[in-house]
């Protein structure tokens, strides 16, 4: 058996930016859809869209306290987890308004009911990783809503090659 590997061009993967990515395919998708129907409470889309990517940004430009004195490390962290359980509730909110359109429709919409997967998947990985502590495992993680199938081969230094199959470097 033989096993190829191509080069897929995808920005580095974060939970945080793949959430951003999936909320704004279910904004998208879902206006066109609720446009076309004429189904109300969709008209501001492009506003939403502004204003989770707004909030995505705010949450990429914290950084954890590099102080000496623990007090501020743990402030700093507990202000990070406020505002990453702000983003989640909005993309709760967002996935919710997505799934009552869904139901008001006479067929499922696949593109739609697939971004609606990814970003509760998101969604999930998020809270356990940042706020129950877990670490996620390389197999459950999506690097790419665009391009599925991609797989991260090789982390770490150059000139270190990673076995695929046992997932060790040699």
């Amino acid at each position: 058996m033989r096993f190829f590997c191509f080069e897929t061009n995808v920005h580095f993967p974060t939970d945080l930016n793949l959430l951003k990515d999936s909320v704004r395919k279910v904004l998208s998708i879902g206006g066109k859809l609720a446009s076309s129907l004429k189904i109300t409470g969709w008209r501001e889309v492009k506003s939403q869209q502004k204003k989770f990517h707004s909030l995505y940004n705010k949450l990429s430009k914290m950084r954890h306290s590099n102080s000496k004195k623990e007090e501020r490390k743990e402030k700093r962290r507990l202000e990070i987890e406020e505002i990453i359980k702000d983003y989640l509730s909005v993309a709760r909110a967002h996935l919710l308004k997505a799934r009552t359109l869904q139901n008001s429709l006479d067929e499922e919409c696949p593109k739609l009911q697939l971004n609606m997967d990814y970003t509760d998947l998101f969604i999930k990985q998020i809270s356990r990783r940042v706020l129950n502590g877990e670490t996620i495992s390389p197999d459950e993680k999506v690097y790419s809503i665009f391009e599925p199938h991609t797989e991260w081969i090789c982390k770490g230094k150059a000139g270190i090659v990673r076995n695929w199959r046992e997932g060790m470097c040699s």
